[in-house]
């Protein structure tokens, strides 16, 4: 069967200290885990979220730039 993600990103959450932060490695290996036919992946999409709780942001001000940098040369974008 069809498998889908629908929420999956970096975060920080400044209340615990969890969170992948700056995480390129992690963008890769989900790259390559949704890309590999085998996993049946039909879709995902990136989570984004920028509030007192978590943030999450990786295509706006400069949260990430190493992850964005790596998810766009992966998934593509502008």
């Amino acid at each position: 069967k069809p498998f889908t993600i629908p929420e999956w990103g970096l975060a920080d959450r400044p209340a615990d200290d969890h969170g992948g932060l700056d995480n390129p490695s992690f963008i890769t290996r989900m790259y390559n885990w949704v890309s590999n036919p085998d996993n049946n992946v039909s879709w995902h999409s990136y989570f984004q979220e920028n509030n007192s709780e978590i943030r999450s942001r990786i295509f706006e001000d400069d949260q990430f730039p190493n992850a964005t940098d790596v998810f766009l040369d992966l998934f593509g974008g502008d």
